[in-house]
C-alpha cells in the first residue's frame, strides 16, 4: 500500500493512458455497451498499471493476458444477457412455438396468417392452450406487462383488432388480440 501511494502519479498515468486505449479495442471487439466498455476498460487498465509498477517481477504477460481475456469475456456475456429477453418472456416464447409446432396448420394460436409477417395472440387463449399441454407459463399479468420488452418477437399493441378465421373455416372474424412482429 505504501508502495502504490508513493508511486501514485506514476500508476495513474499508466492507467490513463491504457484506459481509452483498451475502451476503443473493447468497442472493436463487439462490446457496443458503452458503460460496460469503460467499466471493463478501467478494470483492465488497473491491470496494466498494477502489473507494471507493483507486480513487476511477481506476475509473468500470461497472467495479465489471461485476467484480461476473462474481463472481455465477462463484457461480452453481460452484452448478451442485456439483449436477451426477460426468462419468463423466453419461457412464454418456447411455450408458444411448442404448442404451434404440436398443433396442425388450420389452427394455430397466431390469428394472423401464416404467411403474414407478425403474429396476434388472445393471451387468455394462448394460456388456455398451454395448460392443456401441460406448459407451465408465468402469471398472466405479469405477462401481459412483460410481452411489450420482448425482443424475439417486437411488441406493437394490446388489443388491437384483428382479422381472425379462428374456428370459422369460411368466415372471417374480428378477434381482439396482441399484435406482435416476428423477427
Amino acid at each position: 500500500m505504501t508502495f502504490c501511494l508513493k508511486n501514485e502519479e506514476s500508476i495513474l498515468k499508466t492507467y490513463t493512458e491504457k484506459h481509452k486505449e483498451i475502451e476503443i479495442e473493447l468497442h472493436q471487439n463487439g462490446i457496443t455497451n458503452t458503460r460496460i466498455a469503460l467499466c471493463h476498460a478501467q478494470v483492465s487498465a488497473m491491470i496494466d498499471a498494477i502489473a507494471e509498477h507493483v507486480f513487476k517481477d511477481a506476475i509473468d504477460l500470461s497472467d495479465i493476458c489471461d485476467a484480461k481475456r476473462y474481463l472481455e469475456g465477462m463484457a461480452m456475456r453481460r452484452i448478451e444477457e442485456i439483449a436477451a429477453d426477460h426468462p419468463f418472456v423466453q419461457q412464454f416464447w418456447d411455450a408458444f412455438e411448442y404448442i404451434n409446432s404440436i398443433r396442425g396448420t388450420s389452427f394455430q394460436l397466431n390469428h394472423y396468417a401464416t404467411t403474414d409477417s407478425q403474429i396476434a395472440i388472445n393471451l387468455n387463449e394462448v394460456y388456455k392452450v398451454a395448460a392443456r399441454n401441460y406448459q407451465a407459463l408465468p402469471e398472466i399479468n405479469e405477462m401481459r406487462n412483460l410481452l411489450k420488452t420482448s425482443k424475439r418477437y417486437k411488441f406493437i399493441e394490446a388489443n388491437k383488432t384483428v382479422r381472425s378465421s379462428h374456428n370459422l373455416p369460411m368466415k372471417v372474424t374480428l378477434s381482439k388480440a396482441t399484435a406482435i412482429n416476428q423477427a
